[in-house]
């Protein structure tokens, strides 16, 4: 997570479980971030485990 500049949109941030399929909005930003994801983890998911 690092900051970034000024926007003129919302950003909300939520938490997503991936193993029950559902998510949570945790609530509005008041100061903006940019959220990297782990992209290699993403891919390295077996999807046969997860129906």
């Amino acid at each position: 997570v690092s900051s970034s500049p000024e926007c003129s949109f919302a950003q909300d941030v939520c938490v997503i479980n991936t193993e029950e399929k559902h998510f949570c909005n945790l609530g509005e930003l008041t100061k903006r971030a940019v959220v990297t994801p782990d992209i290699e983890s993403m891919f390295s998911l077996n999807l046969d485990d997860h129906p």
